[in-house]
């Protein structure tokens, strides 16, 4: 099954600040943009009023004229591309200075993130690579049908390695979790090595809900498995039979699991208290 990436809490508030600094800056730029046309325009008109005079000797007040529709049109193009050469030069300074910023900004939020996968990548590897070792190695450790353990010092090791591939893969979602939890409770069911507390016996009801949900007999298996080495409640071994009752009547298990779960029903119906 394929995992589905789920963005954590603190990558979403992430993801908001980033929007709202971008959005920021672009209605600041819109907003110098517009401060630098109005400017433009504003000088240029200034300088577009031709200034008149008396022909009195004594010098009057200048009277300006209004400025024509034929020529706001002209000065509405130069403030414009007054407007625009002011702000590609501001634009070159902030580049020429700030460049070295820019560039250690990106560099530094590109290897966060390139980080950041190859570490996940990382876990995924060693842990898919430990639990399919140790469960080729438990294969190995087993005679079939009769479910025997032939070689324990090899068991060990798959019960070793099934741990050390959940310890990799515990923080994933959907497939690789499950594929690593159910390796390591099933040979360590098999093995019988003493746990503590209840909290193995959770992580199987977590495997027999997705088996329930999704139809997945191996999970089912595994959860019954387990409870019948672990389990002290009577009523639970029952519960644990009648699944794996009806898994067998309901024909939909294959060859490998129908010895494996006639096994199982046999533990069962031999430990129920």
């Amino acid at each position: 099954m394929a995992t589905t990436p789920v963005k954590t809490k603190a990558a979403e508030e992430s993801n908001g600040v980033s929007r709202a600094r971008s959005l920021l800056s672009g209605i600041l730029a819109i907003g110098f943009i517009a401060l630098l046309f109005s400017a433009s325009y504003y000088f240029l008109v200034r300088a577009s009023q031709t200034p008149t005079s008396s022909e009195d000797t004594k010098p009057s007040p200048a009277i300006t004229q209004p400025v024509r529709v034929k020529d706001s049109e002209g000065i509405l193009l130069a403030a414009a591309s007054l407007a625009l050469l002011v702000f590609t030069a501001f634009a070159a300074v902030v580049g020429i200075f700030g460049w070295k910023e820019v560039q250690e900004y990106i560099r530094t939020r590109v290897l966060a993130e390139v980080r950041g996968d190859l570490e996940e990548y990382k876990n995924q590897l060693r842990g898919r690579s430990a639990s399919i070792l140790g469960h080729i190695q438990g294969e190995l450790s087993l005679e079939k049908p009769s479910f025997k353990v032939l070689h324990p010092d090899l068991l060990e090791q798959a019960v070793d390695n099934c741990r050390e591939g959940f310890r990799f893969l515990k923080e994933s979602k959907g497939g690789p979790r499950l594929m690593a939890l159910n390796n390591y409770l099933y040979y360590l069911a098999i093995l019988g090595r003493r746990i503590p507390g209840d909290q193995f016996l959770r992580l199987a009801e977590e495997l027999l809900a997705v088996g329930q949900e999704y139809k997945v007999s191996r999970l089912q298996l595994t959860y019954c498995r387990f409870v019948a080495t672990y389990s002290s409640d009577g009523n639970q071994k029952a519960i644990a039979a009648m699944i794996v009752e009806d898994l067998i009547l309901g024909k939909v298990i294959d060859k490998h699991e129908h010895e494996e779960a006639r096994h199982c029903l046999r533990l069962l119906k031999s430990r129920q208290c």
